[in-house]
């Protein structure tokens, strides 16, 4: 008896830890965290990991003679590695080595494969991926806020865990983007169902995003994507009085900040007020925005040259990558300029396939209430939107996976048998 109960508490603990694991990996936190040799050690086995499941599934489809959709979805991205690696050899005379490994962080796409067969065998609920989902991102925002609030970033300068930025000085690298979705969740939740404890999540994630990530472009894509999600899914009433709220609680906020952190505004006025000059053709002072300008003339000259499988991406372990040909090139900072310059119109077709694939599978449901799917419906545009701006998938695409696996899971194996859905078909 106790025997038992030992080993259920030990599955337990296990399976927590391991949940936590997913998204430290696969969402890229780990590898902003200093702790050395642990991240690629952890990296690297969830990586082997993943693919074993892959191969596991894959091997009893086969069997059975029938591919899921997501198979055939997540293919090309399988494959488009290899092309990229041998572009980048055929353009650059990179090493095939250096080109595989550059990528290797790719196959996290395979996390979609995990979620769904957590769900289906029954390892996790759809209850209890929607909870580990919010610990995991509720201990990853507080790991962040700790380090921004209470550890001087300078301490850690020489390493790929901060960066120095005119305006703010030293900063950490974390990807504030993982934390879009607890942001998106919080709202969604709050606003649809009323939840007024999450009002404590859209505001934690919100001062995150605004006080310490200051990312023009995420803020304005997560805005739009909120802005979307709110008129299209709540009623004229409940817009009207949000609305009129709103307004009062924005400007309350902004003459208490005018008033108290005046630096804090006029940094926002000029932030959005260079984009504004951006968007108006003019010239603009701002140094980042001057050095994309260079990014994109390089960006543009490779893309005529190999538009169709693109340049292939270059380690920066490689002699410093783009460094030896070109004074300041990162292709991820020029979004689909980027990703036509590495991967090249099929690459970056084969890219956006999972995003069309996913949107296609929300219009065909009607009537989604649950909100950790509609949360992950807005978190894929949101990342599709960003990808735009700032092409992170090129070297990673873990973030994704599990927003797309969940979605993925509930469209084939939950909705078809909902009491109002007529349509009787799973995958």
């Amino acid at each position: 008896m106790v025997t038992g109960k030992l080993i259920h508490l030990t599955k337990k603990i296990l399976l927590v830890f391991f949940s936590f694991l997913y998204f430290m990996v696969c969402f890229r936190i780990i590898s902003r965290i200093p702790v050395g040799e642990v991240n690629e050690i952890l990296s690297l086995f969830f990586l082997l990991f993943l693919v074993a499941v892959f191969l596991h599934e894959t091997t009893k489809q086969l069997i059975n003679g029938r591919l899921s959709r997501l198979f055939l979805i997540l293919l090309p991205l399988l494959v488009y590695p290899l092309i990229n690696a041998a572009q980048a050899h055929s353009v650059f005379n990179q090493p095939y080595l250096y080109g595989l490994l550059s990528q290797r962080y790719h196959y996290y796409i395979l996390g979609a494969v995990l979620v769904v067969v957590s769900l289906k065998r029954q390892w996790l609920s759809m209850e209890k991926m929607e909870n580990y989902f919010l610990y995991s991102m509720f201990i990853t925002l507080f790991i962040m806020y700790f380090f921004y609030i209470f550890v001087n970033p300078a301490l850690f300068s020489g390493t790929e865990f901060v960066k120095l930025t005119g305006y703010k000085g030293w900063i950490y690298e974390f990807p504030n983007g993982a934390t879009a979705g607890l942001l998106i969740y919080g709202a969604i939740s709050f606003l649809k169902d009323n939840k007024t404890r999450h009002l404590i999540t859209l505001v934690l994630s919100l001062g995150f995003f605004l006080v310490y990530g200051q990312d023009r472009s995420q803020i304005a894509i997560v805005l739009i994507v909120l802005m979307l999600f709110y008129f299209v899914h709540l009623k004229a009433t409940k817009i009207l009085l949000y609305s009129i709220i709103g307004v009062f609680l924005i400007g309350l906020v902004v003459v208490l900040l005018q008033l108290f952190t005046p630096d804090f505004v006029d940094h926002y006025a000029e932030l959005f007020g260079n984009a504004f000059t951006i968007f108006t053709g003019e010239q603009t002072t701002e140094y980042s925005t001057n050095i994309r300008y260079y990014e994109a003339e390089v960006a543009l000259k490779g893309i005529s040259e190999n538009p169709w499988l693109g340049n292939g991406f270059l380690s920066s372990q490689w002699n410093g990558g783009y460094l030896q040909f070109h004074r300041y090139f990162y292709p991820a900072d020029i979004g689909l300029l980027g990703n036509l310059y590495v991967f090249g119109i099929i690459g970056t077709i084969f890219y956006y396939i999972p995003y069309i694939a996913c949107f296609l599978w929300m219009l065909q449901m009607k009537k989604i209430n649950d909100v950790f799917v509609l949360t992950c419906i807005y978190t894929l545009l949101f990342i599709f939107l960003d990808m735009q701006s700032a092409a992170n998938n090129i070297k990673f695409i873990g973030t994704p996976a599990f927003f797309m696996g969940v979605l993925y899971y509930y469209r084939f194996y939950v909705y078809p048998y909902r009491n109002d859905t007529l349509v009787q078909t799973g995958e």
